[in-house]
């Protein structure tokens, strides 16, 4: 007989002798009739997690060229795509999504009058349906205003006007959130040069009209939770910082300018859970050996407002771009790109309320020269990234992992 080589580890192949030494994994051939004779390997074990199963890569090219561009995974584990073109083609909110024969052609979300802009990924409900807020301004004279669709099995629905804002020159943010029993809310920010109002309202059969929520003392930071209610986080100028947390439901203030510790959110990003944990990251300097690095920490701080110590997810790596996603019931993923003695790689972590699960790293992105979204999802169990493989190919790429716990 000839050689035969079985290399893989961990993959329930039998192999007779594993030696690891100088960061590779040596494999013998378990027949033995055959010469010996061994095959060196990059020492890939000290990462492999059966529960995770990276599926491969695949290419996608979203035509108009996408300015920003949104990532979910619905409850079928179907991959969607959400974007708004560059200023040379007309703004639609443009979708596509990986159906078991492929990609979807894109198509429009609604035909708009004006021009349209993504915000946040959609809300995937526990229906299925995925929820939609945009921002649109009709022309460069009008205030801007927020429009609402949901996907089905039949498509998208037909756009509804949900708020506009107060005048041409406010900025404005929104995001769609559901409650309980499944009603879908909407909250928005409007900002003016001097101040930032917020606003709530329900679809019960229409669009109700907005109400204004009295803002608190501090608010650096308006979340919207999957109660129907929305928290406002804010620090003081004093130094350390101390951070207030007020939370509005139901039109009314269940708790309003409460002291909750020495935290800084400020110039930070940050992401609520399903579980009302805020998840708080950031870049700054790391010390290194010799020098110093642009790294990336982390903290959370719990729905009970108790904050965990900040902690160094990178390393010694500086740090690009940095994502963030969140499931529907409390999964929040971040993922970014690092380098490290010229050795590049894409990072993903995933918290169950501030606990984290998983670290990993991301095969076959380290060639990645952008890295555009993350979505994660509890139902089906997924982690999913979106990148550009090229400077100069408009085609990305969508790497999945299926966690089987």
């Amino acid at each position: 007989m000839g050689r035969k080589w079985i290399v893989t580890a961990g993959m329930g192949v039998f192999v007779v002798l594993f030696l690891l030494a100088a960061g590779t994994i040596a494999a013998q051939s378990p027949d033995q009739n055959d010469d010996e004779h061994f095959v060196y390997l990059p020492l890939v074990a000290k990462e492999y997690d059966p529960t995770w199963v990276w599926r491969e890569g695949i290419t996608v090219t979203v035509t108009p060229s996408p300015d920003d561009i949104l990532m979910a995974i619905d409850r079928q584990g179907q991959v969607h795509l959400l974007w708004h073109p560059s200023y040379f083609s007309p703004k639609f909110i443009y979708h596509t999504f990986l159906s078991p024969s492929g990609w979807t052609s894109p198509t429009i979300v609604a035909s708009s009058l004006g021009s349209s802009e993504v915000l946040f990924p959609p809300v995937v409900a526990p229906n299925g349906v995925l929820h939609l807020l945009w921002r649109n301004q009709k022309t460069s004279n009008d205030p801007r205003r927020m429009l609402y669709a949901a996907f089905t099995n039949t498509g998208w629905t037909p756009e509804e006007e949900v708020f506009q804002a107060r005048s041409s020159s406010s900025s404005l943010q929104g995001m769609v959130h559901l409650d309980a029993s499944g009603t879908v809310h909407a909250t928005m920010v409007d900002c003016s040069i001097l101040s930032c109002n917020t606003y709530h309202t329900v679809r019960s059969g229409n669009w109700q009209p907005a109400i204004q929520i009295p803002q608190p003392q501090y608010t650096d930071w308006v979340w919207p939770d999957r109660w129907g209610g929305v928290h406002f986080y804010g620090n003081d100028y004093s130094t350390p910082p101390k951070l207030y947390y007020s939370y509005w439901r139901e039109g009314q203030f269940l708790t309003r300018d409460r002291f909750a510790g020495y935290l800084k959110l400020f110039g930070r990003d940050t992401q609520l859970d399903g579980q009302n944990n805020l998840h708080i990251f950031w870049k700054d300097w790391v010390p290194i050996p010799g020098g110093q690095v642009t790294g990336l920490y982390y903290q959370c701080l719990s729905q009970n407002l108790t904050s965990s110590l900040p902690e160094t997810l990178s390393g010694y790596s500086s740090v690009y771009e940095v994502v963030k996603g969140a499931g529907y019931t409390g999964w929040v993923a971040l993922a970014w790109r690092e380098s490290e003695g010229g050795v590049q790689r894409v990072r993903v972590g995933v918290w169950n309320g501030c606990s984290r699960m998983y670290l990993k790293t991301v095969p076959g992105a380290s060639g990645w020269k952008e890295l555009k979204a993350v979505s994660v999802s509890e139902s089906p169990p997924m982690v999913c990234l979106l990148g550009r493989p090229s400077y100069f190919s408009s085609p990305l790429e969508v790497v999945c992992a299926d966690i089987r716990r």
